[in-house]
């Protein structure tokens, strides 16, 4: 593949530079200008595009220099971010709303296979962690930039993309579902599919821009606010569009399933950072009660819990005693920990929402919204176990080291 678009680049774009074919840009002043082939005067970009065909043959330009350097191909972008597309230009594109038909989601792709698919950013939130080093866990929070990921990524334009991309998704409170929305529908499915590698690169670490995200993308993946395709719809009619017709795969339904596609993959990366970092503090904490019932066998329980998060104080104290755990103390723990991941359910809407989502006549979809529903659900109960499972495990461990010596 790479060879191809090497190949592709020398000869279509590279070749004969004399009499050049392609469409010329530039920056002006914060503004997009476009010289047509071969001309050296340059108008507006939204003035350019008032003729089909020079909006269709932009589009193409621009959907080929991305797959041109899709795959990370380091020459291929090298080259086209270099001369034929800065990011500027790129980001301006994107963000313009007075742009027709899918030259924004052409520049999108732009942003996404040339300036943020690149080799310093890895995807490392494909499946939810469950080893950790024992010696990095600790109880801090993190600390990491806006700027930098948690796969060592950095990128200097990330935190005013990710402000972008959420008010961008918080305005989208319904997906209209008609032909004449499908160039928006689109651009839609664009931004969410970059917005996938962004989470999948781990720059979405802090778990407050993680709940903005959320109940955004909840706001799309809801079927129930979707509007119907034909216009002047409302009582009846209405009520029977929601109950049957917007669950039908036709031609009109698909880019709304499409848009709700992307948007629960979305969901699901941030579930498994959302998870992963659960387990990560649920074993920080066992770390901590470790290295404290040590400093206890030294000194005494209340000097060794002084080192502790309050959470965990109130557990500390059970230890080389032959009481049992109060029920209430228990379920304090257990609460605090559900703190740390109750943004996830969108206020106890996302189950059903999901079960919603499993209704749709789409293969994709149904299966992506059984997969986080029973992902979600059995997570939280296979987490919850192993907690009651490993702390009575190592109550008694503590309860017959202390008796025994």
């Amino acid at each position: 593949m790479t060879r191809n678009q090497k190949l592709i680049l020398e000869k279509v774009i590279e070749f004969d530079k004399k009499k050049p074919f392609l469409i010329s840009t530039r920056m002006v002043q914060g503004k997009i200008q476009v010289s047509d082939r071969g001309s050296t005067d340059y108008i507006p970009l939204e003035k350019f595009i008032e003729d089909p065909t020079n909006r269709k043959f932009l589009e193409q330009q621009l959907e080929l220099f991305s797959k041109l350097c899709s795959g990370r191909n380091h020459k291929n972008i090298e080259l086209i971010s270099s001369k034929y597309c800065s990011f500027e230009e790129a980001i301006t594109g994107m963000k313009s709303t007075g742009l027709k038909g899918r030259i924004r989601a052409s520049y999108t792709n732009i942003v996404h296979y040339v300036y943020v698919d690149v080799d310093n950013n890895q995807p490392i939130l494909t499946r939810v962690q469950l080893s950790f080093a024992w010696d990095s866990l600790d109880n801090k929070e993190s600390t990491l930039p806006e700027t930098e990921s948690l796969s060592g990524g950095k990128m200097d334009f990330f935190p005013d993309l990710r402000n972008w991309i959420l008010a961008f998704l918080e305005e989208e409170k319904a997906i209209v579902c008609s032909k004449e929305k499908t160039y928006h529908n689109d651009f839609i499915s664009t931004v969410l599919v970059l917005l996938q590698s962004l989470v999948l690169y781990g720059y979405y670490a802090n778990h407050l821009h993680v709940k903005e995200l959320l109940k955004a993308l909840h706001s799309l993946v809801d079927g129930k606010t979707d509007v119907p395709f034909e216009k002047g719809i409302e009582g009846s009619e209405l009520k029977n569009w929601r109950a049957t017709t917007r669950f039908q795969d036709i031609v009109q339904n698909r880019p709304a399933i499409q848009i709700k596609t992307e948007a629960l993959r979305v969901i699901d990366y941030l579930f498994n950072h959302s998870f992963s970092e659960l387990l990560r503090h649920l074993l920080s904490n066992v770390k901590a009660l470790d290295a404290a019932a040590e400093e206890a066998k030294r000194t005494d329980i209340r000097s060794a819990s002084r080192h502790l998060p309050q959470e965990l104080q109130p557990l500390l104290q059970y230890f080389g005693n032959d009481i049992e755990i109060p029920t209430e103390v228990t379920h304090e723990y257990l609460n605090h920990l559900r703190s740390h991941t109750s943004y996830m359910t969108c206020d106890g809407k996302i189950q059903s929402t999901l079960m919603d989502l499993a209704k749709y006549d789409n293969r994709d979809l149904t299966a992506l919204a059984l997969h986080v529903f029973f992902f979600f659900f059995f997570f939280f109960f296979f987490f919850f176990f192993l907690f009651f499972f490993f702390f009575f495990f190592f109550f008694f461990f503590f309860f017959f080291f202390f008796f025994k010596f």
